[in-house]
């Protein structure tokens, strides 16, 4: 179970990063601070983020608005842990041409690794409902 798991939430990390990265290279051009457009960016795909992972990766049957909480408190210190995991990366790579990228993937990496194990022990742990 945990494969499938682990391969689903694969599938929706990859298109909730697709989707921050778009908005984040969006602000970033329309010129906001690089923190607050990373926050912005990390915001929206965590929401697409939420209801894949609890109706098609976890199949958790509990009410959104009963686990809400949980998933916001995951999600706000994996927030903090991606906005400042950049903002280090930034510095480090001030100047280097990949540095917006790779400062980009460095926040989301370390935060995907926080989300997962969040979500499966924490978040979305009970109560499950069959497979449809």
């Amino acid at each position: 179970m945990i494969g499938r798991e682990l391969a689903r939430f694969t599938l929706v990390g990859i298109t909730a990063v697709t989707i921050a990265y778009v908005i984040y290279r969006i602000f970033l051009k329309a010129g906001l601070d690089v923190g607050l457009a990373n926050g912005i960016a990390y915001i929206m795909g965590t929401t697409f983020s939420f209801f894949a992972n609890k109706s098609w990766t976890f199949f958790n049957a509990a009410s959104a608005m009963d686990i809400i909480g949980k998933f916001a408190v995951l999600h706000f210190g994996s927030l903090v842990a991606n906005v400042i995991i950049n903002w280090v990366a930034l510095s480090l790579f001030s100047g280097m041409s990949f540095a917006i990228e790779v400062s980009f993937l460095a926040g989301i990496s370390a935060s995907t690794i926080i989300n997962f194990c969040g979500m499966k022990f924490f978040v979305f742990s009970a109560p499950v409902r069959s497979e449809a």
